[in-house]
């Protein structure tokens, strides 16, 4: 198996971390296969294991990725996660270990702690470590895994205090970090059994017994004592305590411990633990600007900012010269038939008495022309405008009836051998007391008249002397009558 050597590290107490067998797989060995998503491969940020790292660009699709971990003996082994260092990391990464007893899911913050192998937790006989992007806030990384098998430091609850120290000497319950303290605040390492002002895990560490109050480590002891300057080659370790490791007092003035609760050092001052850290100093000068580096790689594009407000509207600009008139369109359809008009009023009543036939119309009822009570078949108030009669029965103008009679009184002497004929005509004078009034008045050798008016109408006298009576209009008003006689 491949064995990783780490650099020893120097603590308050001088001693050295135990060297363990580790195995490590990385992106690169046959061990590693991806599962899903299209992983990018980079070597932009620091702090990767190997030649590279992978990561998924923070993408919204699933990601996932295995380390198969070349063991078959059940044993517990401290599994662990590196990562690149960089700002743009997922805060909540999932890794899933498959072990001895099931699956294990953990979460890790690969924003902090890049370039370093961060523990995963102690599980029997794992085998298969996933790593996955569900879920997940930002950039996740996939690098490397490493498992560290050591029976006598194997600690399932991850404390500080091994299985075999929980069981054996403080009866806690090694999968529970917090069996000893009630109130849950201090793991079994950092909880004091004994009440003798210092951790369990210090007494262990520096040959104490944890559970026994009169065994109290020395602040100092003559092996770790030194008269003069001490130059280490590398860093100092100071051990991240939860609690103070001892009471500050007098004789413990000067002493300093990490505090991992406030993730700083802190300094006895004979009455209390202080923030180590002096006053402020003095801002220096600005140096001189150094020459501009090369242009770093691009960086992933950051997500698109919300929109920002709508600017004013500008101006309206002028109006551009009007176009030609486009082709005109198709005809569109028939629009639909518009609601019926209100109904008119109502004509004047017609008649059914008509009877139509081919080229006349014929009734069988009294009609009136200026008169809406016709008396007679045909009735008209008023005048009348009509041709020549071209046949008996038709109606005849006064012009044409005047030009007839002349005819027929030219004609008389002529027909009946007499020389001269007398004859007389009635004309209408509207005269109310007779129905016609003689114009015009003939009378034999006796005086007699030949024609005369009366309110009956007009007639000839001595019709036993008349060549001829001519009724030309009837007995009504307007009647005109010729009485035709010899002569005396």
């Amino acid at each position: 198996m491949k064995k990783l050597f780490t650099a020893a590290l120097v603590t308050l107490s001088f001693s050295s971390t135990a060297i363990a067998e580790s195995i490590i797989v990385d992106n690169q060995s046959p061990e590693f296969r991806i599962t899903s998503g299209n992983w990018i491969p980079s070597q932009f940020s620091p702090g990767f294991f190997g030649n590279d790292f992978l990561h998924d660009n923070n993408s919204d699709s699933f990601f996932e990725a295995q380390w198969e971990i070349p063991i078959d003996d059940r044993q517990n082994y401290e599994v662990f996660a590196r990562w690149s260092i960089a700002r743009l990391r997922a805060t909540n990464a999932t890794y899933i270990v498959t072990h001895a007893n099931g699956e294990s899911t953990v979460q890790v913050n690969q924003r902090e702690n890049g370039g370093e192998f961060v523990s995963l937790g102690t599980y029997l006989n794992p085998t298969l470590v996933t790593i996955n992007n569900l879920g997940a806030d930002n950039r996740v990384v996939a690098d490397a895994i490493m498992v560290t098998l050591n029976a006598d430091l194997t600690d399932t609850d991850g404390d500080g205090l091994s299985d075999e120290q929980e069981i054996n000497v403080f009866s806690s319950d090694p999968n529970n970090a917090f069996s000893l303290d009630v109130s849950g605040f201090l793991n079994d390492a950092h909880f004091d059994s004994d009440g003798d002002g210092f951790s369990n895990i210090d007494e262990l560490r520096r040959g104490f017994d944890p559970l026994d109050s009169n065994s109290v480590p020395p602040i100092s002891s003559s092996d770790n004592t030194f008269d003069g300057n001490v130059t280490v080659e590398g860093a100092v370790l100071l051990t991240p305590q939860l609690t103070e490791p001892f009471f500050c007092e007098a004789d413990t003035r000067g002493a300093i411990y990490f505090d991992d609760f406030l993730n700083g050092p802190l300094i006895c001052n004979g009455i209390e633990w202080l923030e180590f850290r002096g006053p402020a100093g003095i801002d220096g000068a600005n140096g001189i600007d150094g020459e501009q580096g090369p242009i770093g790689l691009t960086g992933p594009q950051g997500p698109q900012g919300e929109p920002g407000i709508i600017g004013l509207t500008g101006p309206q600009g002028p109006q551009g010269v009007i176009g030609l008139t486009g082709l005109q369109g198709p005809q569109g359809e028939r629009g639909l038939t518009g609601a019926t008009g209100p109904i008119g009023p109502q004509g004047p009543s017609g008649t059914s008495s008509w009877t139509d036939r081919s080229g006349r119309v014929t009734t069988n009822i009294n009609v009136g022309i200026g008169t809406t009570n016709p008396t007679s078949a045909l009735q008209v108030i008023g005048n009348v405008t009509a041709s020549n009669p071209t046949a008996p029965q038709h109606l005849a103008t006064r012009e044409y009836v005047d030009t007839q009679v002349a005819n027929i009184v030219a004609e008389i002497p002529r027909q009946v051998g007499f020389a001269t004929v007398a004859y007389a005509t009635e004309l209408i004078t509207g005269n109310t007391s007779f129905f016609c009034q003689v114009t015009t008045t003939l009378t034999n050798s006796q005086g007699t008249p030949y024609i005369q008016g009366g309110p009956i109408g007009c007639r000839c006298l001595s019709p036993s002397r008349l060549v001829s009576q001519s009724i030309i209009e009837g007995s009504l008003p307007g009647t005109r009558l010729i009485c035709v006689l010899p002569p005396n």
